[in-house]
């Protein structure tokens, strides 16, 4: 038995070498062929043409140069020469073979190997494109609570009293708009809770910066030669810029400030002394008009979220609410208590802007520089008890000053600037004007877009269920063709003619991810539905329930402009 498993083996093992001699013999040939054939129809192919080319034009110089012009032995570049020819020959037919067999075999795997990778990725191709479906403004159709979970008491009369108490966290966003989750007994809803969002909207806590008003800066100046008036011992080295002098009088009754620089003395400049006299200046901020200013930051804003609550019951119809939430603070809207949990709001720059106010009005305030007029409290402006920082240049000249000042009228600007005056509207951010007590206004900032929240809608509610039970009514809606436009704010409005067999209810309407909860009766009731899409072709596959297990299909059509 050995011998026998000896010789088949030693016979598979003689088959193989020679079928391998043979395909290298027979690929050394195909080589040369191919070889010869670029060579010498280099219209087939040019690139290998020239390649060969250029090797034999190489080759033949070489041999040329050591023949005829190097005196060396022939011998071992001969050797070298041969040896590395025979290693080409040898190695590119059996690197051919080596990739002929891993090609085969992948080949052959491929064949009896079951698209497996393709049957895994078939469930997150269609999750994937359920994502990338564009969500309608509608609402989200976020939960289902059953009142099987709960707990229901039977009195003794009869009476089957449900209580629910759950809570949900919902998402919104200016992206996704609208939320709702529904409480359904045995497929029949018992009430829908809808949120939409209004805005997002920051309210600012003031921090006054200073008062002031529309004035004009003045100069008066006043020549004193050594030893007369004010220009005395120390001269100009006593007087500071709060120094109230006789010979500045005029602008003594004035906020300013007060220099002094020495001037030319001695009989030449009519004064008996020869020494150096001295130049008096002030410069002083006389006001305009009788308007005080308030300029004033917002160092935080407080965060208050408007919401939309609708409430849907069939027994007691559609109520809507509008519910304004400020974070970590609940507020009840009858069963349903609604918390803010976290507010998210885009980098906004505009936020650190300064703002200015007569009291009556607000703008924002655009000018670099600080008004000359600088006040801690509005009493101290009206009565010019304040503070001026000036931007006057000046010269002292002879026996005067030149001085250039420059003046922001702050009423014309203030009245005149129409693009800054409160109400803003960018596309980023909207400014407005608020009252948040009686007489007391405060700016109040909206964030268009780019915003998210969270919301904690916490329920505890008793059903009366005696008199619910299964129904097996069937709401139909017929197909319907929508109209509008895509990527657009206006979307698209598909209006549905909704009805029920035996009496007036409330049914669900699931398109795709879309939920809406539309009114249906036996005459039949028409009802909006409103999409938002991204493609102009519409086909959507909808459905219809009353409660219980029958559903009615319909189908949703239309191409948008």
């Amino acid at each position: 038995m050995h011998g026998s498993m000896y010789w088949s083996y030693n016979a598979g093992f003689q088959r193989n070498s020679l079928s391998n001699k043979n395909y290298l013999h027979t690929g050394g040939r195909h080589f040369l062929y191919k070889f010869a054939l670029s060579f010498l129809n280099p219209e087939c192919s040019p690139r290998a043409a020239i390649i060969a080319t250029a090797v034999g034009l190489y080759i033949t110089t070489a041999l040329i140069y050591v023949l005829c012009y190097v005196p060396v032995t022939l011998g071992l570049p001969c050797r070298i020469l041969c040896n590395l020819l025979a290693f080409c020959i040898r190695a590119v037919p059996r690197a051919g073979f080596r990739t002929w067999q891993h090609l085969r075999r992948r080949r052959e795997q491929f064949r009896r190997t079951p698209r497996i990778d393709v049957l895994l990725n078939t469930p997150l191709l269609a999750v994937v494109l359920l994502a990338c479906i564009s969500a309608a403004e509608s609402c989200q159709n976020v939960d289902i609570f059953e009142l099987k979970t709960n707990v229901c008491i039977l009195s003794s009369t009869g009476n089957e009293t449900c209580t629910i108490d759950t809570t949900q966290m919902l998402k919104l966003n200016t992206s996704h708009q609208q939320a709702c989750f529904r409480i359904q007994k045995k497929g029949e809803l018992l009430k829908e809770i809808r949120l939409e969002w209004k805005k997002l909207q920051l309210i600012c806590d003031r921090q006054t910066i200073m008062f002031t008003r529309n004035t004009q800066q003045k100069v008066v100046d006043s020549k004193r030669c050594p030893r007369s008036g004010s220009c005395k011992e120390e001269k100009c080295a006593r007087i500071n810029t709060t120094a109230l002098l006789l010979e500045l009088r005029q602008g003594n009754d004035f906020p300013g400030v007060t220099f002094c620089v020495e001037s030319c003395g001695g009989p030449g400049c009519g004064c008996f002394y020869i020494s150096s006299g001295c130049l008096f200046y002030r410069v002083y901020a006389v006001p305009a008009d009788d308007d005080i200013y308030e300029i004033f930051r917002c160092p935080r804003w407080r965060e208050e979220v408007v919401i939309k609550m609708t409430t849907i019951q069939p027994d007691r119809g559609e109520q809507e609410s509008v519910v304004i939430l400020q974070p970590t603070v609940p507020q009840e809207r009858g069963a349903a208590k609604l918390t803010l949990s976290s507010i998210t709001i885009p980098p906004t720059p505009a936020l650190q802007t300064p703002f200015i106010t007569n009291g009556k009005n607000t703008a924002k305030w655009i000018i670099n520089d600080p008004p000359t007029l600088q006040c801690a409290s509005r009493e101290a402006a009206k009565s010019l008890e304040c503070d001026i920082q000036t931007n006057c240049r000046c010269q002292p000249a002879e026996n005067s000053v030149n001085c250039a000042c420059i003046d922001n009228n702050i009423t014309n600007l203030f009245h005149s600037d129409l693009q800054n005056l409160l109400s803003i509207r960018r596309p980023w951010i909207e400014f407005e004007e608020t009252f948040v007590e009686e007489n007391i206004t405060a700016v109040k900032a909206t964030i268009p877009s780019l915003s998210t929240t969270e919301i904690l809608v916490t329920i505890k509610e008793g059903f009366d269920s005696t008199f619910k039970g299964v129904t097996h009514s069937i709401c139909t809606v017929d197909d319907d063709t929508i109209e509008g436009c895509y990527q657009c704010p206006q979307g698209a409005v598909a209006k549905i003619f909704c009805q029920s067999r035996e009496r007036p209810t409330l049914a669900s309407i699931v398109c795709d991810e879309t939920a809406f909860t539309v009114p249906c009766d036996p005459q039949g009731v028409t009802s909006p539905l409103r999409f938002t899409f991204n493609h102009a072709q519409v086909r959507n596959k909808c459905e219809s329930s009353c409660g219980g297990i029958a559903k009615h299909q319909f189908e949703i059509a239309g191409v948008l402009h």
